[in-house]
């Protein structure tokens, strides 16, 4: 690996993190030191796909974090659902 970019807002420091569910901006880049050859990248949704997405459709979901304002259990069990797109 040769650098990685972390948002300029993530913290693991849970004295500093947000409560509850906030935006936690858990986002970065890691670039290589060498491209990963002879891998087919995963697609997670083709453009068709996409245009099917629209206000008030159910979609299947899943994650890693809290599941309700309130909660205060550790994150990190992968949770699955079925949610509908509100915006």
């Amino acid at each position: 690996m040769r650098s990685v970019v972390k948002h300029e807002s993530f913290t693991l420091d849970l004295a500093e993190a947000p409560m509850g569910l906030d935006n936690f901006h858990d986002v970065g880049l890691m670039f290589l030191e060498s491209p990963i050859e002879n891998l087919d990248p995963a697609i997670v949704m083709t453009p068709d796909e996409a245009k099917g997405l629209d206000v008030g459709i159910e979609v299947q979901i899943a994650g890693w974090g809290q599941q309700t304002a309130d909660s205060s259990g550790p994150s990190g069990t992968k949770h699955c659902a079925t949610a509908k797109i509100f915006e």
